[in-house]
């Protein structure tokens, strides 16, 4: 699994750690309700609609794991992706090219259908966005929404 970034260059791979972070926490409660599955034990990959419990090793749930990316990438996974959600909570500022930036994003993601979400941005990030017209064409953006609330309801329509 470690390695697995290197080999398929095109592979991002997010971690949660919920153990420090009670909002992963929910998001794993949330995922696996949608999934119709029970986090039994850690790690869990989630991998579009499928999931993985635990892990052993590179032979056996590994070769499962690295078979569902390689099946993910082969069906053109961004045909499944509905929503991306861009959690700001940790940045306290961002200059004008990352609001530049931000709005491509959101611009790029329009056009082939998939919806982009802010959670939590700072008021000097929220400045900056409107700035770049970012809020006008997404709407509110709001420091209070949440990553959590923004993943229900994104899986809600």
């Amino acid at each position: 699994m470690k390695n697995l970034h290197v080999k398929y260059s095109y592979l991002e791979i997010k971690k949660f750690e919920i153990s420090e972070n009670a909002q992963n926490g929910v998001l794993l409660e949330t995922m696996s309700k949608e999934l119709h599955f029970r986090a039994s034990s850690l790690p869990v990959t989630i991998i579009n609609d499928r999931y993985f419990i635990g892990f052993q090793d590179e032979n056996t749930n590994g070769k499962q794991i690295e078979e569902a990316i390689i099946e993910a990438y082969q069906n053109g996974s961004e045909k499944t992706l509905k929503c991306v959600i861009l959690d700001l909570s940790t940045s306290p500022s961002v200059d004008i090219a990352g609001a530049k930036l931000i709005k491509k994003l959101y611009l790029d993601l329009q056009a082939r259908g998939i919806s982009f979400k802010i959670a939590e941005a700072h008021a000097k990030v929220r400045d900056l966005l409107r700035l770049e017209d970012v809020e006008f064409l997404m709407g509110h953006i709001s420091r209070k929404i949440t990553v959590d609330d923004l993943v229900n309801e994104s899986l809600a329509t």
